[in-house]
């Protein structure tokens, strides 16, 4: 009986300890469970194939708001074709990403909520050249770009969290249906 208790208690913390890697995991797109909570202006991290342009920024609707190749937003005549993510920041009302394109050359994307009443639209874009001022501070930053070994060390104890949970379990049937057996044998 003891050892059953053991065998809760070690699921329940194993069962947190999941939860919270996946969080983590969520800013990165390669979350299991779709529960959390998105980021501002309902955009969501996505992690698609490398054939697809891999990590994207996701729209409520599942609309790329921006991934690698080509970007071009409406109301902009720039068009960006996107080689790399860099990193993302977010606040609660405004998210900004910070990508390398073709040429070399680094910007800003920045997405607001567009306070037009005339346009149809319910997100705003501002492409900003690397040198703009931007106060990076009163954002949280997600690194991307140099941050695939991590990414892939927590997806990885992440996964075997859930292979010892999931065993755990099987175990704790186990010795709860042979002790069935002995009471009602």
């Amino acid at each position: 009986m003891k050892k059953n208790k053991i065998i809760v208690i070690s699921i329940l913390i194993l069962v947190t300890l999941y939860f919270v890697l996946d969080r983590q995991l969520f800013y990165y797109g390669k979350n299991d469970i779709d529960i959390y909570k998105s980021l501002p202006l309902k955009i969501k991290p996505e992690n698609r194939l490398d054939f697809e342009g891999g990590f994207s920024l996701e729209d409520e609707y599942g609309f790329s708001l921006i991934s690698k190749g080509e970007c071009q937003y409406v109301h902009s005549e720039i068009k960006l074709n996107v080689k790399e993510i860099i990193n993302y920041g977010y606040n609660d009302e405004t998210l900004i990403v910070f990508i390398e394109d073709e040429s070399g050359s680094k910007y800003f994307i920045e997405f607001l909520k567009n306070n037009d009443i005339h346009s149809k639209q319910d997100i705003s874009v501002n492409i900003q050249n690397e040198s703009t001022s931007i106060d990076l501070e009163k954002f949280k930053w997600i690194e991307i770009k140099n941050n695939e070994s991590q990414i892939r060390k927590l997806e990885l104890f992440r996964n075997y969290t859930l292979i010892i949970i999931s065993i755990s379990i099987l175990i704790l049937i186990f010795k709860l249906g042979i002790r069935r057996k002995k009471i009602s044998g």
